[in-house]
């Protein structure tokens, strides 16, 4: 009978890493996101929600946020994320740890508003949660000393796996999206993602036949491998180093975060203690892995795991299926679960983006010589080299591809972006690569779109762009006696 101990060993481990990389992004950004002095403030988003759930908004919208959103505490909320991440690395107090650090990610999510809204971050929310179950309950977790986990809750590690990998297949096709249709989406997909890397450029250069044979193999691990995950360990095994790949290569190629490590972190629950076995050093492990296989859970710790596997697995099919299947009961329970991220769905890159936007946003003191910003990561001088920052992530960057998805009415936020600038803002100030006015903050700002593309051998540039025109009007700050300045559009 297989066993799982190791597996859990480095389960834990390896999403403790994640956590680290998570809440250091979050305690880099924060203060710029969504500090007093942030793009959009976490202060004000509670007292929105305030007003508008009045006593329920603690329970509807979860974070220890409520209680104290100044800068201090939104920072110190990232430290002690830090903290506690190192703490699961080394298997310190693991079930409080894991706990802590679910519950603190949750507060981070709920914060960020806009930039906390990605697949990725409801992803660790729930894989956390589910790592709940597997922490013991122990000072240090130690494989020598601890009891086995139960296989019922290895499985649904699996079974998240096979959400992940499956849909984000299944989307793609039922999209409608030609160009996934005919294998030709990663012909433009590594020029117009949201941040690309050095290597992005080099992919895109790749003749046609070899792109539409990786589309081809995409969808082979996406839609074929998942099903592997149920058969015997050698499929099992056989899904883990595909999915591995996958992983590996789209983090080559492109900047997705923690997103990337996180799937290779889950992927490791499809490999047993006999498989996991064969990757560690000869002698590291070998005591331990030898009598844990022959270690079993007692039956009635598997009888509770059961139950509540069973609770687990039925609030997954949710998001698939619909409430309609579930007794009133358990409509009623996921409801009141929503906000918490227990169980999401999941289908990444469904529609392919063709051609790739950038908003250029310049100053001006005068309103006649303007000059640019540089953002940190996204695309801006045509020869700057496209940059590498995953596992972190660049929130901010990568809400304004979005952005230029878009137009700056349907981007709100853009705007009040805009004035932390004009307002000389050191905070939001902190989220860019270069500030062209440090003696004096502009009066003026525009922002101006443009077509951007890749260059081809044997150009001087990684860029090349044209202009497409303004992106929203020109922005000045005109100052009230008795208020604070606003911005103001100027035609």
């Amino acid at each position: 009978m297989a066993s799982y101990s190791l597996t859990r060993w480095v389960l834990l481990r390896g999403l403790a890493l994640v956590y680290l990389f998570s809440f250091l992004s979050f305690t880099i950004e924060v203060a710029g996101l969504v500090g007093p002095d942030g793009i959009a403030p976490a202060g004000e988003f509670f007292e929105a929600q305030q007003h508008q759930l009045g006593t329920s908004a603690q329970f509807l919208v979860p974070s220890v946020f409520w209680f104290d959103a100044s800068q201090r505490a939104l920072q110190g909320v990232g430290i002690a994320g830090i903290l506690f991440s190192v703490a699961g690395l080394f298997g310190i107090l693991p079930l409080i740890t894991f706990t802590l650090l679910w519950g603190l990610t949750l507060s981070c999510v709920t914060v960020g508003q806009l930039f906390y809204s990605y697949q990725w971050d409801t992803l660790l929310l729930e894989a956390g949660f589910l790592a709940l179950f597997l922490a013991p309950l122990s000072f240090v977790h130690r494989l020598s000393s601890e009891s086995p986990p139960q296989p019922v809750f290895i499985w649904l590690f699996r079974w998240l796996v096979f959400r992940l990998m499956f849909f984000s297949g299944l989307v793609k096709l039922m999209s409608g999206d030609l160009s996934w249709q005919n294998l030709t989406a990663l012909t433009f997909h590594y020029e117009t993602q949201p941040l690309p890397n050095p290597l992005s450029w080099y992919a895109h250069q790749l003749p046609l036949w070899f792109q539409r044979g990786s589309a081809a193999l995409m969808f082979v691990i996406e839609l074929v491998l998942p099903f592997c995950i149920f058969g015997p360990r050698a499929l099992r095994v056989a899904a883990f180093f595909g999915f591995s790949a996958l992983q590996i290569l789209i983090f080559a190629t492109g900047n997705y975060t923690f997103f990337n490590l996180l799937a290779l972190v889950l992927t490791l629950s499809l490999l047993d203690d006999k498989s996991l076995s064969r990757f560690v050093p000869e002698g590291l492990f070998r005591e331990y892995v030898l009598t844990l296989q022959n270690r079993a859970a007692s039956g009635w710790k598997n009888g509770v795991a059961a139950v509540v596997a069973s609770l687990l697995f039925a609030f997954s099919l949710i998001p698939i299926g619909g409430l309609a299947y579930l007794p009133p009961v358990l409509q009623q329970a996921f409801l009141l679960a929503t906000p918490y991220h227990i169980s999401s769905s999941y289908g990444l890159f469904a529609v392919m983006t063709q051609t790739r936007n950038e908003i250029i946003l310049e100053g001006s003191v005068d309103g006649k010589e303007w000059l640019p910003y540089e953002f940190t990561y996204k695309p801006g001088a045509l020869e700057r080299v496209p940059g590498q920052i995953a596992p972190l992530q660049a929130r901010l960057d990568w809400q304004m591809w979005f952005a230029a998805l878009g137009t700056c009415r349907q981007n709100p936020w853009f705007l009040r972006f805009q004035q932390r600038i004009l307002e000389n803002s050191p905070s939001v100030l902190a989220l860019l690569e270069t500030n062209p006015f440090v003696k004096t903050p502009p009066r003026f700002i525009r922002s101006l779109l443009y077509r951007y593309s890749f260059t081809s051998w044997g150009e001087k540039n990684w860029w090349k762009r044209e202009q497409i025109g303004p992106y929203c009007p020109i922005i000045a700050l005109k100052p009230s006696p008795s208020e604070k300045p606003k911005a103001t559009h100027n035609k």
